[in-house]
């Protein structure tokens, strides 16, 4: 039987917003290179460290919501069950690990989810994590 979590959420009323528009998680992706996958598992987030989405980066604003549009009926639902103190599921992300750089965050599922603990002004979300390594094309 599976069992539900609770995404606990480290309340921050200072969370900081990447001010740039959201990366999309395929262009980060250089051509010729090999890429692994490797789940971590559940983490604690900062939104801070959020940058992008895979597949919906040019759909959203900088505090994933749609552009352009009304307010959907999943983000007010979202929106409504937090302020309730109902359990979530985690968001799902892929975390872009790189050599020589901090590790960036992309957001696979949930990003109805995300915009509510954006718009609550929480920092930090728990999901389940998937490590992305890009390995240097060899000569």
């Amino acid at each position: 039987m599976m069992k539900w979590v609770t995404m606990v959420i480290l309340n921050s009323k200072l969370a900081r917003i990447p001010s740039h528009d959201l990366k999309d998680f395929a262009a980060q992706l250089p051509k010729q290179s090999r890429i692994s996958f490797r789940k971590l598992g559940m983490a604690a987030v900062p939104i801070e460290k959020i940058v992008g989405s895979v597949g919906r980066a040019h759909d959203l604003d900088k505090r994933f919501r749609y552009r352009g549009r009304a307010i959907t009926e999943r983000y007010q639902q979202a929106t409504v069950n937090m302020e309730k103190g109902e359990p979530r599921q985690p968001i799902k992300v892929y975390k872009l690990k790189r050599l020589r750089a901090s590790s960036e965050y992309y957001v696979l599922d949930g990003h109805h989810r995300l915009a509510a603990v954006i718009q609550q002004g929480y920092g930090e979300v728990n999901a389940f994590v998937t490590e992305v390594q890009i390995h240097d094309p060899e000569n």
